[in-house]
């Protein structure tokens, strides 16, 4: 029992010699009992290399570096936080303009679209009235005799008009053709809006 009494008074002894120990170095020199919380914030502890040589090997070995490991600290990681949070700033902006400038774009596309649809009818229709003339002339010019063939028809009621009158059955079968042409034409919605 006496050598357990004498081992804890031991161990109380060495206890309090620590803790004074302590005491002593977080007055004299603050940065070494500091120096493993700025490690863990990002900051690197600053200790000129007399000051190296006269510490603890134990206490400083967790001081060998320069401050170039590549440990990433707090206040690092907020640093590239506010970075990426500024990129990503840019970036919408950027977006906002493109998408700003799509819509223009797509907006005057539409319109030249619109304009084109518009212009492409009117050339149907003007196709179509062209086509019109174009029948019309060969119905006027098919050598008919369109007043004789009216008196004939108004003057006897029997099927020698076309005797009478000196007709060409094959231009008279053209000139069928063509009023067709234009009958078909002239029904077309286009030419009738």
């Amino acid at each position: 029992q006496q050598k357990a009494k004498d081992a804890l008074s031991e161990v109380d002894r060495k206890l309090a010699l620590v803790e004074s120990l302590s005491e002593r170095i977080s007055r004299e020199k603050p940065e070494h009992v500091a120096a493993p919380l700025l490690k863990l914030h990002g900051f690197t502890p600053f200790m000129n290399m007399d000051e190296r040589g006269r510490g603890d090997s134990s206490s400083m070995s967790m001081f060998k570096g320069t401050g170039t490991e590549t440990s990433p600290g707090l206040t690092s990681t907020l640093d590239r936080c506010d970075r990426l949070a500024r990129q990503s700033q840019v970036l919408d902006s950027v977006a906002n303009r493109v998408e700003t400038t799509l819509e223009r774009g797509l907006g005057r596309m539409n319109c030249a679209t619109e304009k084109l649809e518009r212009v492409l009818e009117t050339s149907q229709v003007l196709k179509m009235v062209m086509r019109l003339k174009f029948e019309a002339k060969k119905v006027l010019g098919s050598g008919l005799d369109f007043e004789t063939l009216e008196n004939a028809s108004g003057d006897d009621g029997d099927g020698d008009v076309y005797h009478t009158a000196h007709v060409d059955l094959r231009d008279l079968t053209r000139a069928a053709a063509s009023v067709a042409v234009i009958e078909e034409l002239l029904n077309h919605k286009d030419l009738k809006n």
